[in-house]
């Protein structure tokens, strides 16, 4: 499952925060006997999450999730980070995932969790800024109005509105947000590609980054809107793809998959043509721009993908027979985004 996550400068310093505490809590358990070895978990700061949640923690991935609208304060994000690593802890020495039980009551106030934390209290308000800023909105398009009297007061009383809303950590200029489609030591053939078409089709900037492990990353980014296009179309073609590929070899066929791919992309890119116009291409060089400055160090190395693998003209054929009759369906769905 794709997760997309918020980044901005403010998030990297919040996330900062929250594993200096998680680090300092460890060495706390340890030294206590109580855990043996370092917490592996992974932090990830997310789009809104959906049904009022603020944050939780992902056994399977072993990661603690925490939404950006949980964020709005050093302290709420802390005491939403310090929630669930509670719960990571039952998790870890007894199994148990969900439930507030005397036992996790406990590993709360291990923790140092502040007795009187209260995540409603922290979703009530977030829910009142969530509304504030629909009511901003709304009132910022009627300040466009061409009758003069009213579109002034809708200039002032959302004037007074923005002084009461707090803006979550992904609000500013420098925001962005990201999704890592796929990794591994060798990527597919076809990505380069894959991404060139994102890119026209959806204006998210794309690249392969490889770790210090040398482990390369295929990750997007845009807006939260783009990146979630980005992620569904990827996630179509790509499963569409494979249904077809077991339908030809059940009948017999020998495919490749990544020239069956390849074909695919190269079709629909065509049928993409110029639609996409000058400002897709202006919003990816504005998004290229905020990846660089806000997540890339010296700690990566960044490529763009290019492309020099072989293909096979027979399963290129066939997927590019595929994709000139694929259609993806234009209504995008955010559980795509591992909620």
């Amino acid at each position: 499952m794709t997760r997309i996550q918020a980044q901005s400068k403010a998030i990297i310093r919040i996330a900062s925060e929250l594993q200096g505490i998680m680090r300092e809590k460890e060495a706390g358990l340890m030294a206590a006997g109580i855990i043996s070895s370092p917490f592996t978990l992974h932090l990830v700061i997310s789009p809104p999450l959906e049904g009022g949640r603020l944050g939780f923690y992902d056994p399977e991935a072993d990661s603690i999730v925490i939404g950006e609208d949980g964020c709005l304060t050093a302290e709420d994000a802390k005491g939403i980070f310090l929630h669930e690593l509670a719960h990571a802890l039952d998790f870890r020495l007894n199994g148990s995932i969900g439930g507030h039980s005397p036992r996790f009551r406990e590993y709360c106030a291990m923790l140092g969790l502040d007795r009187d934390f209260s995540k409603s209290r922290i979703r009530t308000a977030a829910d009142r800024d969530r509304s504030l800023r629909e009511r901003i909105r709304k009132l910022m398009a009627l300040s466009s109005s061409p009758f003069e009297s009213e579109a002034s007061q809708a200039i002032l009383k959302a004037q007074q509105l923005m002084m009461e809303c707090r803006d979550t950590p992904a609000a500013g200029d420098d925001a962005i947000y990201t999704a890592d489609l796929c990794s591994g030591y060798r990527l597919p053939g076809y990505i380069p590609h894959l991404l060139s078409y994102l890119r026209s089709a959806t204006g998210v900037f794309g690249l392969r980054w490889t770790g210090s492990d040398g482990l390369r990353t295929v990750r997007i980014h845009g807006s939260l809107a783009e990146t979630e296009l980005a992620v569904y179309i990827y996630t179509y073609i790509i499963s569409a793809s494979e249904k077809e590929i077991a339908r030809l070899r059940r009948d017999g066929k020998h495919v490749r998959s990544s020239s069956f791919i390849l074909g695919a992309i190269a079709e629909l890119r065509a049928r993409l043509g110029s639609s996409s116009g000058p400002s897709l291409a202006l919003i990816s060089t504005e998004n290229e721009r905020k990846a660089k400055e806000i997540l890339y160090s010296g700690d990566v190395v960044l490529r763009r993908c290019g492309s020099r693998t072989s293909y096979s003209p027979s399963s290129y054929g066939m997927g590019s027979s595929f994709g000139s009759r694929l259609d993806i369906p234009s209504s995008t769905s955010r559980k795509l985004i591992g909620r």
